[in-house]
C-alpha cells in the first residue's frame, strides 16, 4: 500500500493493481459479448480511491480498466456497432458543456485537468458500453451480470454489518465501518454507504423487468430482489430506502400503464398548484422523506432551496463554491446530483443533463405504446423505465461518483440501444413467442 489518497499521491494496493491488470487483459482478449464482465468487476469491486498519480493526472484504477477495455474495442473493431442517435449526441453536448463551463469559470490548468478526467470517464465509459451492448441479448446479459455481482456486494455488506469492519480484500480505503447513532452503515466496495444502497435500489426494477423473459428471468428477478434488499437495508441510509420504494412503486404502476401519461400530468399540475397555494416551497417535502433519525433529509431540502435562491450565482458557468450559501458552510456538502451538475456547469449544462432523461423516458414511452399486443416486451420496457426513475429519485439524495456513475451510464447506454433497435433491424430481429413472453434473436 502506497501513501494516502487524500494527499494527491499514488495510493494503490497490490491486490487492486493485480486485479486491474488481469481484468484488463481479459477485456482485450475476450469476445465482445463477455468483455464487459471484467470491466464491470473492476468498476464495482475495486475502490475508486485507488489511483496512480503522474504529475497532475490521477489514473484511478477504473480509468486504467477503461483504457484496457478500449484497446479490446479497437482490436475487435467494435466501433462498427455504434450509430449515433439523439441520446448519444445530447450526451456528447452535455460533456462538452460541462468541460468548457468549468474551465471558463476558473481559467486554470487545474480546472482543465479536472474536466479532462470528467470527460474521459463519461465519454470513455458511456461509449464503451455502447460498443459492448449491441443487442437485446447483451442487455439481458448485463442485467444478469449486475445481479450476480449484487450477490457479492450483499455478502460483503452483511460481513461489514456483523463485524463492524471493512472488507478490504479488494483494497478498501477504510478499516472501520461508519456507525451513525448506533446504526451500522455498511458500504462494501463503494465510496459511501448511500452510494452502495443506491446501487441496490436501482437494480430491483431492472431485474424485475426480466420476469417474463423465459430463460431464467424469474430466477434472476428473485435473486436480485433479495440481494438488493440486503444491500439497501445494510447501508443504513434513508436515501437508498426511498429510492428502493420508488423503484417498487414504478413497477407497481405497471397496473396503470394505460393511464400513465394522465397520471403524470395530474401529478405535475398538482405540484404546480401546491407551489402556488402553499406558504412554503413544494420541495420542502424532501425534508419529510427520511427513515432513520440520523437522516440528513433537512440538509437536502436546504441545499435545493439555496440552489434556487442562489440562481444568479451559478446559472452561467457554475459556482466556485456552495459553502457560503448558508452561514455555517454546511451546504458545501452537495448531496444532490442535479445541484452538483448545475454548480459545476451552469444552467445550460444542467438542462442538457435533464434532457438526457427526457429523451430516454420519451423513447421508452413511444416503444411501449408501439408494442401493443406484446405484454412481455412492454413489461420489460416498463421495468427499464422504472429503473431510470429510481436513478432520478436517487439523484435528489446523492451526487453520483465512482461506481454509481458507471452504473448510471450503463443504464443510459442500454436505453439508447433499445430505442435505436427499430432503426437498426439488420443487427437485431425481435420475435414474440406464443405465450406472450419476449425472445430476442440476435443476428450473428
Amino acid at each position: 500500500m502506497l501513501a494516502d489518497p487524500l494527499t494527491g499521491i499514488t495510493y494503490v494496493t497490490l491486490m487492486g493493481l493485480m486485479l486491474t491488470l488481469i481484468m484488463g487483459v481479459m477485456s482485450i482478449t475476450l469476445q465482445r459479448q463477455y468483455a464487459i464482465i471484467p470491466f464491470l468487476f473492476i468498476t464495482l469491486f475495486v475502490s475508486g480511491g485507488q489511483r496512480i498519480v503522474i504529475g497532475d493526472f490521477n489514473f484511478i484504477l477504473y480509468r486504467i480498466a477503461t483504457f484496457f477495455a478500449w484497446v479490446g474495442v479497437m482490436r475487435r473493431h467494435d466501433l462498427q456497432f455504434i450509430t449515433l442517435n439523439r441520446i448519444d449526441k445530447v450526451f456528447i453536448y452535455f460533456v462538452i458543456a460541462a468541460f468548457f463551463s468549468r474551465v471558463l469559470l476558473f481559467g486554470s490548468w487545474a480546472s482543465v485537468v479536472n474536466r479532462l478526467g470528467f470527460a474521459y470517464d463519461m465519454i470513455g465509459m458511456y461509449f464503451l458500453f455502447r460498443c459492448l451492448i449491441t443487442d437485446m441479448e447483451d442487455v439481458v446479459r448485463v442485467i444478469k451480470i449486475f445481479t450476480y455481482f449484487a450477490v457479492g456486494v450483499a455478502a460483503i455488506m452483511i460481513f461489514e454489518s456483523l463485524t463492524g469492519q471493512k472488507f478490504t480484500f479488494f483494497g478498501g480505503l477504510q478499516q472501520v465501518v461508519e456507525v451513525r447513532e448506533t446504526k451500522v452503515r455498511a458500504q462494501g466496495p463503494f465510496g459511501h454507504s448511500i452510494l452502495a444502497g443506491t446501487f441496490g435500489a436501482v437494480l430491483v426494477p431492472m431485474a424485475i423487468s426480466l420476469w417474463k423473459e423465459e430463460r431464467g428471468g424469474k430466477k434472476i428477478a428473485i435473486i436480485c430482489f433479495f440481494a438488493s434488499t440486503i444491500i439497501v437495508m445494510t447501508s443504513g441510509s434513508s436515501g437508498p430506502v426511498m429510492s428502493y420504494v420508488a423503484g417498487l412503486f414504478g413497477i407497481f404502476m405497471w397496473r396503470f400503464k394505460n393511464n400513465a401519461r394522465f397520471i403524470w400530468r395530474v401529478t405535475l399540475v398538482t405540484m404546480v398548484f401546491l407551489q402556488i397555494g402553499l406558504s412554503w416551497n413544494v420541495w420542502r417535502l424532501l425534508a419529510k422523506f427520511k427513515i432513520y433519525t440520523a437522516s440528513t433529509a433537512y440538509h437536502r431540502y436546504k441545499l435545493l432551496d439555496a440552489f434556487f435562491e442562489q440562481f444568479g450565482d451559478w446559472w452561467l458557468f457554475g459556482s466556485a463554491s456552495t459553502a457560503y450559501w448558508d452561514e455555517y458552510g454546511k451546504l458545501a456538502d452537495v448531496t444532490n446530483w442535479f445541484v452538483r451538475i448545475g454548480v459545476n456547469g451552469g444552467l445550460f449544462t444542467l438542462i442538457l443533463f435533464i434532457y438526457i432523461f427526457v429523451l430516454c423516458f420519451n423513447g421508452l414511452g413511444k416503444l411501449l405504446r408501439a408494442s401493443e399486443g406484446e405484454p412481455g416486451k412492454q413489461f420489460f420496457l416498463w421495468g427499464i423505465g422504472a429503473s431510470l426513475f429510481t436513478h432520478v429519485v436517487s439523484s435528489f439524495g446523492v451526487a453520483y461518483f465512482d461506481q454509481n456513475v458507471s452504473i448510471f451510464l450503463t443504464a443510459i447506454a442500454m436505453i439508447s440501444l433499445i430505442i435505436s433497435l427499430p432503426q437498426n433491424v439488420a443487427k437485431e430481429e425481435e420475435s414474440l413467442d406464443s405465450k406472450g413472453q419476449f425472445v430476442y434473436l440476435s443476428a450473428k
